[in-house]
Order: C-alpha cells, then sequence, then structure tokens
C-alpha cells in the first residue's frame, strides 16, 4: 500500500532584501573605527562608544537574519521531524536484529569455547593412555623405544558468519566509580579551570605581576589578559 506523506511548511520569501542604509551606515562605522591608530587618554571614551556603535549594529543586522531565517529553520524542523518519525520503526527494528545477531554470536562464541575445552581433554585423555600403554610395553618386553605420536593441530574456529552481516567481537566498557579511573584516561575540563581560576582570581593577579612568579599548574600557562567591558 502506497502511502503519500504531506507536509505543511509555512510560507517562506521568494526574495529577500537588506536595507542599503544598514551598510551606508556600516562603512561610515568602520572609517570612523580605522582612524584609531592609538589609544589615549584623550580618546579613549571616544573608541569606546565606537565600539558599543558598531556592537549595537552588528546585533540589529544578526536580529534582522534571524527574522528572515526563522521559517526556514521552521520548515527544516518540520521536514524533519516527520523523517524521523518515519524511520522510528526502521530504527527499532534495526536495533531488535542486531541484539538477535549479537545473542546468536555470544551463543556461537561459547559453543566454540567448549568445543575446544572438550578437543583439550580428549587430547590429555590420549595422552595419558598412551603413556600408560608404553609403560606397560615397557614392563613386558623391557623396551625402551617410544612411539611419538603426533597430534593433530587443532582447528582454529572462525567467527560466526551470517550472509550480508560480518560479525567480530569488540571490548566495550562500563564506568563503574570515576574515582577509581587512572589519571591518564582523564580528559581535560577547561570549566574546570576556569571556575578554579574565578575562585583564586585576586591571589593569581597578585602573583602573576610578580617576577619570580611560577606556573601552579603543569602544561598550563596562566597569564594576565585586559578585557574591555562597553556598557
Amino acid at each position: 500500500m502506497n502511502e503519500l506523506i504531506k507536509i505543511n511548511l509555512p510560507d517562506v520569501t521568494q526574495e529577500i532584501s537588506l536595507e542599503n542604509e544598514w551598510f551606508q551606515k556600516r562603512d561610515v562605522m568602520l572609517a570612523e573605527a580605522q582612524g584609531y591608530t592609538v589609544a589615549t587618554a584623550n580618546n579613549a571614551d571616544i573608541i569606546g562608544e565606537a565600539i558599543s556603535r558598531m556592537g549595537k549594529m552588528a546585533s540589529k543586522i544578526e536580529a534582522e537574519r534571524k527574522k528572515l531565517t526563522a521559517p526556514f529553520l521552521t520548515a527544516q524542523k518540520t521536514i524533519k521531524a516527520v523523517v524521523d518519525k518515519a524511520t522510528e520503526p526502521i530504527a527499532a527494528e534495526t536495533m531488535r536484529l542486531k541484539e538477535l545477531l549479537a545473542e546468536f554470536a555470544e551463543a556461537e562464541r561459547r559453543r566454540l569455547i567448549e568445543e575446544a575445552r572438550k578437543a583439550e581433554m580428549e587430547r590429555l585423555a590420549r595422552d595419558a593412555e598412551q603413556a600408560e600403554q608404553q609403560r606397560q610395553e615397557e614392563e613386558l618386553f623391557g623396551s625402551s623405544t617410544a612411539v611419538t605420536v603426533i597430534e593433530p593441530e587443532p582447528v582454529q574456529q572462525a567467527a560466526p558468519k551470517v550472509d550480508g552481516v560480518r560479525l567480530s567481537e569488540a571490548v566495550t566498557f562500563d564506568v563503574m566509580d570515576e574515582n577509581q579511573i587512572p589519571v591518564q584516561f582523564m580528559s581535560f575540563d577547561p570549566a574546570k579551570l576556569r571556575a578554579w581560576i574565578a575562585d583564586h582570581k585576586a591571589e593569581l593577579l597578585k602573583q602573576l605581576k610578580q617576577e619570580d612568579f611560577r606556573q601552579p599548574i603543569a602544561g598550563i600557562v596562566l597569564k594576565i589578559e585586559s578585557k574591555v567591558a562597553i556598557r
């Protein structure tokens, strides 16, 4: 049975234009900003105002971009939601079949291990029987000639195969206690470092200004960076 899926998309504008006035103002602001090559006590406030004006202009352009792209993003999300819904049964059935194959592979692995164990036990039993037979022959005939029996190499059991699917074994893990994980397996978290710096900011600023300052964290270089905040 053929199913027809209809997706109602929002109306989108076929043609978009940005106000030319914005670009004119932008060019004026850029020309003014490029005129400042050195910050001094006389022009620091003026430069700060220029930064503020350019920031506001960039925010206006960004806000307009969001407004113009909103219908397209809505359409994209709508299509994705419908497609995801349509593929949910496929994903669920795929997962179920993978679990079946995984169960089969595990059963085969255990069977091969058991067969190998039995083969080894049989070989040991044959060795013991041959040794006992040789001992009895030596007692009866006084012969010291030993008969060496060469056992065939055990057949290597290959991993189970299914048409179209290659099954293999993988080593996985579950985290039971993060506190016991060796340090070499722990990843660097910049957020934790920033939090530590925030807690010790005053002390670090004082120490960083000293000539004999020693970096407190191996592999990390702390430094003072000036930042400009515009209100």
